[in-house]
């Protein structure tokens, strides 16, 4: 990798070690009221004290009232009747705002792993994999603090994670061979960004109305950039919504922040990108658009596809981000 890396990006050095720890809220999603959590040594359950006094340990043995619980790694936790999920990092659960919230603290590298093999699909080439990991990494070294009493959640609200992935993985092979390195822009690590379609041509942050900040240093504009996977053939979408509730997209059109108030009341599939055109016709709102997600940074087809012709990770990480530096400390 860091042969390859090195012709095609110029290394930015001294850079500072990203933190090599990550927590990361899990399963927040379904505000859980009680969660079992099963270790190599014995199976148990954890609910909230009705009386809000903390959570409640229920065991074989009995029930005891703590206001924290911590457990190092391996353990499987499970929302009942929903979901399970294996993890190796450590385990802290407190309650929180009326719930339990479950906190897990995984090495860096393991968590690049575990997001990367989430937010791809078994069958992309090693060098898309990799360039995934690298802008993975990039965003949990740049991007913490992110939640209140942990950096990340699990969800598309940082980046997704399903757990942890076996070392076999080629999720975590790409982690493997790309460990520590980071793009940087102005010796700054970037709070680095992606989207599953750009749909022809990458986003700034301006245009959808982003601005992340880094301190002391100029955060990363993201410059737009055509694609040529996406440029040769990336299907359009149409919507027709009610415009009473979809308002955002005709007042604030391309907004990320609009596209987000329309999915949540009307689904995740009302308005697929922030690439679209609106025509308003009574009492409806007439869309078409092309791509999927907010088309900033790296686009995970063109880098699927590209890979698959034989571009390296780097030269894939330079088409869509250019003027960044590939560091490693």
């Amino acid at each position: 990798m860091a042969g390859r890396a090195a012709a095609c990006l110029l290394l930015a050095l001294p850079l500072a070690a990203p933190a090599q720890q990550v927590r990361v809220g899990v399963l927040g999603l379904f505000h859980p009221q009680a969660l079992e959590v099963r270790t190599e040594a014995e199976t148990f359950r954890v609910r909230l004290d009705p009386e809000g006094r903390g959570i409640l340990v229920e065991t074989p043995a009995g029930a005891r009232l703590l206001q924290r619980l911590e457990l190092p790694g391996p353990f499987e936790l499970a929302a009942p009747g929903k979901l399970r999920r294996s993890y190796a990092g450590s385990l802290e659960l407190t309650a929180a705002s009326g719930e339990l919230r479950a906190v897990v603290g995984f090495e860096l590298e393991d968590a690049v792993a575990a997001i990367v093999a989430a937010e791809t699909a078994p069958d992309w080439p090693l060098d898309a994999l990799e360039a995934q990991a690298i802008v993975t990494r990039s965003y949990l070294a740049a991007g913490r603090n992110r939640h209140d009493g942990f950096d990340f959640c699990d969800t598309t609200h940082c980046q997704w994670m399903a757990g942890a992935v076996g070392p076999g993985h080629a999720a975590a092979r790409a982690a493997r061979r790309t460990a520590g390195w980071v793009l940087t822009y102005r010796m700054n690590v970037i709070e680095a960004l992606f989207s599953r379609r750009c749909g022809g041509r990458t986003q700034s942050l301006a245009a959808v109305g982003l601005s992340p900040a880094v301190p002391g240093g100029e955060a990363y504009p993201y410059f737009p950039v055509d694609c040529p996977v996406c440029r040769r053939a990336s299907p359009s979408w149409t919507r027709d919504l009610p415009a009473e509730s979809a308002q955002e997209a005709l007042l604030r059109p391309g907004s990320e922040a609009a596209r987000l108030a329309v999915t949540r009341r009307l689904g995740w599939s009302a308005l697929p990108s922030n690439d679209y055109r609106v025509t308003r016709n009574d009492g409806r709102l007439a869309i078409e658009g092309s791509g999927e997600g907010h088309g900033v940074g790296l686009c995970q087809r063109g880098a699927k596809e590209l890979a698959a012709e034989g571009l390296s990770a780097a030269r894939i990480l330079s088409l869509y981000f250019p003027g960044v530096r590939l560091g490693r400390p």
